[in-house]
């Protein structure tokens, strides 16, 4: 089924008093309105709508792009892509582009892991309990990760990847297509 974004609602009554309600569909989804439309005239049932309000989240196709570049660049600084430097990449590039992150002390960084995509240690910490016991904390960093990201942030990181990109030399179809189009999804 198709969706469109509206920008205006309004209501209408006919002679019959039935109730009309319009939904003015935004300029760049006209044509997925009309097909809204006709596929809803052509399933000739009655129709369970439902209406909510528009939330300009990123997209796949975002993300898609995203660890694409993550991948080049990890490649180039260190000669290969695994897991592990992707993810230094990664969290380098939120840092790079000031994504919100909260600072945590835990014993390790598996307890966090459940609550944040992304968790880079900097360090320990003595801490002195009510009791009088020293126990030794762990200082995490911790980012949301961008599957929770806006259109707005990704496109901020995307930037920022497509930056260290150019410094790197990094040039290819690939970074040159996510260049022209990053903004446009």
């Amino acid at each position: 089924m198709s969706k469109f974004v509206a920008k205006n609602i309004s209501l209408m009554t006919t002679e019959d008093g039935e109730v009309l309600v319009c939904l003015t569909a935004t300029e760049r989804t006209r044509t997925a309105a009309r097909a809204t439309v006709n596929e809803l005239k052509a399933c000739n049932r009655e129709l369970a709508v439902e209406v909510k309000p528009y939330s300009n989240s990123r997209s796949l196709r975002q993300n898609a792009m995203l660890w694409s570049l993550i991948e080049k660049i990890a490649q180039e600084e260190c000669g290969y892509a695994r897991k592990e430097e992707t993810w230094e990449t990664y969290c380098d590039l939120l840092e790079d582009a000031n994504i919100a992150y909260e600072w945590l002390l835990a014993k390790d960084a598996d307890a966090l892991r459940g609550a944040y995509r992304a968790v880079r240690e900097f360090g320990e910490r003595e801490i002195t309990t009510k009791d009088g016991n020293i126990i030794s904390l762990h200082i995490y960093k911790c980012y949301i990760g961008s599957s929770r990201f806006t259109v707005e942030e990704m496109r901020n990181l995307i930037e920022c990847a497509l930056d260290r990109c150019a410094q790197l030399g990094i040039v290819d179809s690939e970074v040159e297509t996510v260049r022209r189009t990053y903004d446009k999804v």
